[in-house]
């Protein structure tokens, strides 16, 4: 059942992005691109392509590498795109990196020898693990070339430098605040139980609470069902609703974020949806 035909004024996506494979993880680069990662988990097989964030725009797609699965995100920065690695496929230390240009997602250099740690003045600073320490190696941010091996970091060079935008809202529990909104969530979702309502991930913006409820499907067996909904609290209305996952065992966190007036969320783990609150 489409939500949406419950409700006289609707808003409506600013783009969808949908994939065939499920989407893992996005990347949000300082020059307004993000970079989705997704996988085939019975293939075996990652995929990355970039997108413009403000219109949804196709800048590249389809990047692959010859990893296969064993790859992954890692950040960006100075106009690149860089991958990681795994030391051993069974398990999650990272080791490798694969430097691409941003723009064109064509490979640029990869080291094998080392994992990522910053990026510096121009300078990649990768590290090993040594026994009860770390060797840094410097390396050239254009070609890879190693340059210089150190025992530390540069005193001026933050170790933990975010490699992405990072700066997003993110939901939390509704609390005392349900109670303002109550006809606004009874109208978004029907059968809500009151005792329930403070526990709802929600995330308030300007005159709009955006909220996300889990709630039981009727055969056990399919699990949870996850419903998003955009409530105007002038009018105790629900604009949006949407469905974004249909049967998962448990509930997920953060299953939507702000960037300013912008909402981004992923649908059935196969599209990623902006919307856009009004500016009023």
């Amino acid at each position: 059942m489409d939500l949406r035909s419950f409700f006289s004024s609707s808003l409506s996506p600013a783009w969808t992005y949908s994939v065939p494979h499920s989407i893992w993880r996005l990347l949000f680069t300082a020059d307004g691109g993000i970079v989705l990662e997704r996988r085939d988990t019975e293939r075996k097989q990652a995929w990355f392509d970039l997108l413009d964030a403000r219109s949804g725009a196709v800048r590249w797609s389809g990047l692959t590498f010859p990893e296969g699965w064993w790859v992954g995100l890692e950040g960006s920065a100075d106009g690149n795109l860089f991958l990681h690695g795994y030391k051993k496929p069974d398990m999650p230390e990272h080791l490798g990196i694969i430097c691409c240009d941003l723009a064109t997602g064509k490979e640029r250099w990869r080291n094998a020898e080392c994992a990522l740690q910053t990026v510096h003045r121009g300078s990649v600073y990768g590290f090993r693990e040594m026994f009860e320490r770390r060797k840094y190696i410097r390396l050239n941010g254009t070609t890879g070339a190693a340059e210089e091996e150190l025992t530390d970091l540069p005193a001026d060079a933050d170790a933990n430098a975010p490699l992405e935008k990072n700066d997003f809202q993110f939901p939390r529990a509704l609390g005392d605040e349900s109670a303002v909104i109550a006809d606004g969530l009874r109208r978004a979702f029907p059968g809500l139980p009151a005792a329930e309502a403070p526990s709802l991930e929600s995330l308030r913006i300007g005159h709009f609470h955006i909220v996300n409820r889990y709630a039981p499907n009727a055969d056990p067996a399919d699990g949870l069902r996850n419903t998003f909904a955009v409530i105007d609290t002038r009018r105790q209305k629900p604009v949006y609703s949407e469905q974004l996952n249909g049967s998962t065992p448990y509930p997920v966190p953060d299953s939507f974020f702000a960037d300013g007036s912008r909402i981004y969320f992923i649908k059935e783990r196969t599209a990623l949806v902006a919307l856009d609150l009004p500016q009023q």
